[in-house]
């Protein structure tokens, strides 16, 4: 996968606060664009290397450097072998102007075909003069399994934490600035949901966090979610739920085919407990 950046003027520098548009193309071994590839390709924007330390409890202390924070994860639509997509880079990076990287991942599941790339031809640093204030916060919906959950329902140990979020600037998960990541607290738990967060496809102004969540003891809880948007609006929403060892099963999409049938019939259906082993008795 190859990319570039575009605007008025070939644009080398990502600012803070600025709006971002890349186009890409899927290529051949030999760099030949590849027009009959279509499909989706994930994007990953990371910040310059960041220095970290080990903590030598097997050997000696060193330092070296990793890519973690990331500004930007979303999808595009591939036709043809193109795509193209845009974001605001957040307001918390790291000032100091350094290399950034572009990461790419497509596949066109008709032609089980696949895709891969990177981009470090680039610098992250400054701010924007000409970014748009932006004073909203995000919205968010939150759900646990399924959008037909509502706050007090009853689910399972196992579930996975369903949000919903909207800004028209974006959402920052960047895990630069203090206290500003996207969080879920239940209890005195707290969880770091950056890494959770990905951008709906074609769309940067919204995106869904899938967290698989684990709570073994049955009880009332309380979640909260703080999200922050590119240009640090904070938002939080919170829900309550309880867990019990033996909850309702909330089934779905209830089929069978063939129907009328002799002799055999298959069903099918959906439910709301991810990942638990259940017995099913059906009576027909």
């Amino acid at each position: 996968v190859n990319g570039k950046m575009m605007g008025e003027n070939e644009i080398d520098t990502l600012n803070a606060l600025v709006l971002i548009q890349l186009e890409g193309y899927d290529s051949d071994q030999n760099g030949n664009p590849v027009s009959n590839f279509n499909g989706e390709v994930s994007i990953d924007v990371f910040d310059r290397k960041q220095s970290k330390t080990t903590l030598g409890q097997q050997g000696r202390v060193f330092e070296y450097l990793v890519r973690e924070n990331r500004l930007f994860r979303g999808s595009a639509s591939v036709t043809d072998g193109t795509f193209f997509t845009e974001f605001i880079v957040p307001k918390n990076i790291t000032y100091k102007f350094d290399k950034g990287t572009f990461t790419f991942y497509a596949f066109d599941d008709d032609q089980f075909l696949e895709a891969s790339g990177f981009s470090t031809d680039f610098v992250i640093g400054g701010t924007s003069e000409s970014s748009v204030t932006d004073k909203t916060p995000p919205e968010i919906s939150i759900y646990l399994n399924d959008e037909n959950f509502k706050s007090g329902d009853i689910v399972g140990s196992g579930s996975i934490f369903f949000a919903r979020i909207s800004d028209e600037s974006g959402i920052n998960m960047s895990g630069l600035g203090i206290s500003q990541d996207i969080s879920l607290t239940i209890g005195d738990q707290k969880f770091d949901l950056n890494q959770y967060y990905s951008a709906s496809l074609d769309d940067y102004k919204e995106g869904n966090i899938l967290f698989p969540l684990e709570i073994a003891e049955p009880g009332k809880y309380t979640a909260t979610l703080k999200v922050w948007d590119v240009h640090n609006n904070l938002s939080s929403k919170t829900v309550d739920f309880v867990v019990s060892d033996r909850p309702i099963i909330r089934v779905s999409n209830l089929i069978n085919y063939p129907n009328p049938a002799q002799g055999e019939t298959t069903i099918r259906f959906d439910h709301d407990r991810y990942d638990e082993e259940l017995a099913i008795r059906m009576d027909i």
